[in-house]
């Protein structure tokens, strides 16, 4: 990468980047209990990716232009968990997903003036998220209905290679009711959705456009979709 920074233009965009070359290795393990009424997946995965392409900005006062670059080695390391059960009661189950990842940088990294250290966090990759899901089914006369209440977490997460910034780090309640009749002609359905359910405002993003600086007042910070509801009926044509 270049080095020279000019403080009206920021990071000098460099003429082209290299093709990035990924290997994965995967071990993982499901097994069954109880009847499988309980089911236990696990999953242990190791990446290996040369010239890893991320995209930056070339951080001027005048000009803010997004760019990608090959920054080097990067190594990611991760398990992810499965936990789903059949309850005793009739229609009730419950699902718990988890995941953990290290993703770092494995060599130096020159980005204009400043120097990103290998060992270095990628941006926009939480160490843990987790989901929880409960959800109930039964008859309701000649329906089929359905609810279920889940919960999602995120982690925090760096929002660029120099940590100038922390996103993510918030959770989301989610709620969904439904009825179907597939004894009908057209298999008619309705869906009753809410995302966000308790309306948080989590932060995922930051945008800086061009003439301004990443603490400049024109600076905008994206964040998750507000509380949103969502009615659908849903009729099969064959």
């Amino acid at each position: 990468p270049l080095s020279f920074n000019n403080p009206a233009t920021g990071i000098p965009i460099p003429p082209s980047y290299n093709s990035s070359v990924l290997w994965s290795r995967e071990l993982g393990l499901r097994t069954d209990w109880l009847d499988r009424t309980l089911r236990l997946d696990v999953a242990f995965y190791d990446i290996r990716w040369t010239d890893a392409q991320l995209q930056q900005q070339t951080g001027g006062q005048v000009s803010n232009d997004p760019y990608i670059d090959n920054v080097g080695k990067v190594g990611i390391r991760g398990v992810e968990g499965s936990f789903s059960w059949l309850t005793p009661l009739p229609g009730l189950s419950v699902k718990l997903d988890a995941a953990y990842v290290n993703a770092r940088t494995e060599e130096s990294y020159e980005q204009g003036a400043d120097t990103i250290a290998a060992g270095t966090e990628l941006p926009a990759v939480p160490k843990v998220q987790t989901s929880t899901t409960l959800a109930y089914n039964t008859m309701v006369g000649n329906w089929l209905g359905g609810a279920g209440l889940s919960y999602a977490q995120w982690g925090e997460a760096y929002g660029d290679l120099k940590h100038s910034y922390i996103i993510f780090d918030f959770g989301t309640f989610g709620f969904n009711l439904s009825f179907a009749r597939p004894d009908l002609p057209l298999t008619p359905s309705f869906t009753l959705g809410i995302a966000n359910l308790t309306d948080e405002r989590g932060v995922t993003g930051r945008l800086v456009p061009q003439g301004s600086t990443p603490v400049g007042p024109v600076a905008q910070w994206n964040y998750i979709r507000p509380r949103t509801l969502n009615l659908r009926m849903t009729l099969e044509f064959q």
